[in-house]
């Protein structure tokens, strides 16, 4: 190992959200009305600096709630990086086209998010409903990628 930093000489990954946009990196891409929360100046350059002084090289990017299902500004971090060293993990409806679900899984996507309010207000049988949503969702994903998940 290399010293000072214990786990430099491992393969390792790590699972984290991007906030700041390269292409825009002072704006946030979606409506500050519907933020959750504000999100936390992070851009990729400075996430892939911290990586490197932790020896970790690959990443898995979760779309952060903040941002909803407006997952552009983690696409862009990941086709960044590159499909080789960055997987994602998004939030989207799960009525998505399949065409929608082919373009996410060339992009390097490979899970979805399911993301409910915190502060949700209480709504009869919505457990029951999402459940059967995401069921539905992860069916249609599976029939989508066959063997191609990696």
């Amino acid at each position: 190992m290399a010293e000072g930093n214990p786990i430099s000489s491992r393969r390792s990954s790590v699972a984290t959200a991007i906030f700041t946009c390269s292409a825009r990196p002072n704006a946030i891409p979606t409506n500050q009305v519907d933020l959750r929360y504000a999100p936390p100046v992070a851009p990729v350059e400075d996430f892939l600096a911290l990586a490197g002084k932790l020896g970790i090289g690959r990443f898995v990017f979760v779309q952060p709630s903040a941002y909803g299902r407006d997952n552009r500004c983690m696409l862009d971090a990941m086709r960044k990086i590159g499909a080789a060293k960055c997987r994602g993990i998004v939030d989207i409806d799960e009525n998505a086209p399949d065409a929608e679900l082919e373009r996410l899984d060339a992009l390097g996507v490979r899970g979805v998010r399911i993301n409910v309010s915190p502060v949700k207000p209480f709504e009869a049988g919505f457990a029951r409903s999402s459940c059967l949503a995401s069921s539905a969702c992860a069916a249609r994903c599976a029939e989508s990628a066959g063997s191609s998940i990696s």
